[in-house]
């Protein structure tokens, strides 16, 4: 009789089903719940030896790093200096040398006014958030200490007052 898969494909028929089956693995994880003697709750991945517990499913999928940080990096003030001063330098080329210092002029004003307005809403967020964090490496959220989220408000104030002041 006549072998249908050879052993070598039975290995390879395994492993495609392995790495199929070990994305959907790691899509979900069961969490234990317990309460102890003093009615304080615990969670951990194992189950408790000496206590009964409730299991809890938990479902979850990876974080998209670069959309976590991508709105964070949009509030930065400087990022939008960079930005206008690129545009400046490309718009400098295009325009005539008769009307250009006007236009400069009534660009940098304009440009001056948007970073003063950004600069603005900085503050107010700052100033109405109750915890802010800033990206960690592995695109997790690293919390900011009082001392810290007291630190970048003064900072923030400071953009401010710098952008939206009268030249």
């Amino acid at each position: 009789m006549q072998r249908l898969i050879t052993a070598s494909g039975l290995s390879v028929l395994v492993l495609a089903s392995a790495l199929v089956l070990t994305p959907a693995l790691g899509q979900q994880a069961t969490v234990y719940k317990w309460v102890d003697d003093e009615g304080v709750p615990h969670y951990s991945d194992q189950p408790p030896a000496n206590a009964t517990s409730e299991t809890m499913p938990i479902r979850y999928r990876r974080t998209d790093k670069s959309t976590v940080q991508a709105p964070t990096r949009a509030d930065e003030p400087q990022d939008a200096v960079n930005t206008l001063e690129g545009q400046q330098d490309a718009d400098d080329t295009a325009e005539d040398a008769a009307d250009a210092a006007t236009s400069d002029r009534e660009k940098n004003l304009a440009q001056r006014a948007a970073t003063c307005k950004k600069a603005q809403e900085r503050v107010a967020n700052y100033n109405q958030a109750q915890k802010l964090y800033k990206p960690g490496p592995n695109g997790d959220r690293i919390y900011l200490t009082d001392e810290e989220l007291d630190a970048e408000r003064a900072d923030a104030q400071r953009v401010m007052e710098e952008w939206c002041s009268e030249e």
